[in-house]
């Protein structure tokens, strides 16, 4: 998360688009059956998937400071 924030608002990136691929959802899938999110990220809760492909997506959101990109 810290590497795409000094990314997506650092200087070169600022006013340019960008597109997140979070792709590899089967491998997503297999980790959060043995590895809980909550171990690294203790505001989420729970084990389904769903939710936690929304949680990481509305994290990524959140840390684009640059107002009028789209989300």
């Amino acid at each position: 998360m810290a590497l795409f924030d000094s990314l997506i608002n650092g200087v070169w990136y600022k006013h340019k688009s960008a597109i997140l691929f979070l792709n590899k959802i089967d491998i997503f899938k297999r980790k959060l059956a043995y590895s809980p999110i909550s171990t690294h990220f203790p505001d989420f809760h729970g084990t389904r998937v769903t939710p936690a492909v929304d949680y990481f997506a509305d994290r990524f959101r959140d840390i684009n400071s640059t107002r009028g990109r789209r989300n």
